[in-house]
């Protein structure tokens, strides 16, 4: 396929700064050859600015849907040994509950729940107080985990419940934010300190 015009033509050509038209447009040559279009400069064939197309906005596109992007979807086991592909046989098999009452289908996490509500209840979490009447409750929601051992078994299911804290106003709903939080070399010092004194 020939373009009509040599590689020597093009290593040796240079574009003069009046060539150009105001518009950022190539003019045609004064000697009267063809030019191609230069790379990023807008042609005839382009769309004008009044009909360019404007992505839409945001709110515009309305809220997208959160994608699950599950292990399975993403894993060939052709390409692994028989010792990993049971590894990771074992890992996808068991799913972990996304809501109550999915985990109440399995009695599998009965346990697991009775066991976190048994902590809360002995390390005192809350105390139990009548609602204001101009108050609303905070939401909850249960948490499910599924903790492996190195060799890809089930070491224990882990459940969790956690409320919406997000839900609160500073302000209203709580006025402290701080919790304190030491780093383990901070206490080790410490703990050498109170030793040497005695």
């Amino acid at each position: 396929m020939e373009l009509g015009v040599g590689f020597a033509e093009l290593v040796g050509a240079s574009v003069e700064p009046a060539s150009l038209a105001f518009d950022g447009t190539a003019s045609p040559p004064r000697d009267g050859t063809a030019s191609s279009p230069v790379e990023g400069t807008p042609s005839e064939a382009s769309t004008p600015p009044d009909k360019a197309v404007v992505p839409p906005r945001e709110a515009e596109l309305g809220r997208g849907r959160r994608t699950s992007y599950h292990l399975t979807n993403f894993v060939s086991y052709d390409i692994f040994s028989s010792a990993h592909g049971g590894f990771l046989a074992s890992i996808t098999a068991r799913v972990e509950p996304r809501s109550y009452r999915q985990a109440l289908r399995d009695p599998s996490w009965y346990d697991p729940m009775k066991a976190e509500i048994n902590a809360l209840e002995n390390n005192g979490i809350w105390s139990l107080v009548e609602l204001p009447k101009d108050k609303k409750d905070l939401g909850n929601r249960w948490v499910y985990k599924i903790k492996y051992k190195s060799d890809g078994s089930v070491e224990r299911l882990k459940a969790r419940l956690v409320v919406f804290g997000n839900h609160q106003t500073e302000g209203i709903d709580y006025s402290d934010i701080f919790a304190s939080v030491a780093k383990m070399s901070i206490v080790r010092a410490f703990l050498v300190v109170a030793a040497v004194r005695g």
